[in-house]
């Protein structure tokens, strides 16, 4: 006689359809977000079309700044070494007026020099102001650069004094 069969466990049936997680069965508005909408694909374009165009210009405009100091920064050191060419030529004496250029190492500078005598200061009236202007085109613009510096020659064999005023350049 096959009455009450009790086993130490019970069964009980579940719902499981396919494609779901865990066999649970979800309310059709919780669906899962596994990519982007359209809406949201659209307003991404649309700032990356506003942002885009400033953000380039920013770089390019960062590009050409860096350019122009490193020119400067170049007609800085070349201006310098050719001052202290021409002072060290001029074996002690007064150097006269000259230009030229850089070639071949830097053939898009210039130099001109010019010597003036009757300093406003120097009352002795052997102090002359010595400057280096150094030239060069940006972006279609002439540029340059101006190195000063005052002599004081001697006649004996001494080395001459000099020293570096300043600079002045067009922006």
């Amino acid at each position: 006689m096959m009455g009450n069969v009790h086993v130490g466990w019970a069964y009980s049936p579940t719902i499981s359809i396919v494609g779901t997680s865990g066999g649970r069965v979800r309310p059709p508005y919780k669906r899962s977000k596994r990519g982007f909408t359209l809406i949201e694909v659209l307003v991404t374009l649309l700032l990356l079309a506003l942002v885009l165009p400033a953000v380039m210009q920013g770089i390019t405009l960062a590009n050409g700044v860096g350019g122009t100091a490193r020119r400067r920064t170049e007609a800085a050191g070349l201006a310098d070494e050719k001052l202290n060419e021409l002072l060290a030529l001029s074996n002690n004496q007064v150097p006269t007026n000259g230009s030229g250029d850089f070639s071949p190492n830097f053939p898009d500078y210039s130099w001109q020099m010019t010597v003036q005598s009757n300093w406003p200061l120097d009352t002795t009236g052997s102090l002359y102001q010595v400057d280096l202007s150094v030239f060069w085109t940006d972006y279609g613009r002439k540029q340059s650069l101006t190195l000063s510096t005052l002599v004081y020659p001697r006649t004996t064999g001494t080395s001459s004094t000099s020293g570096t005023s300043g600079t002045k350049g067009t922006p």
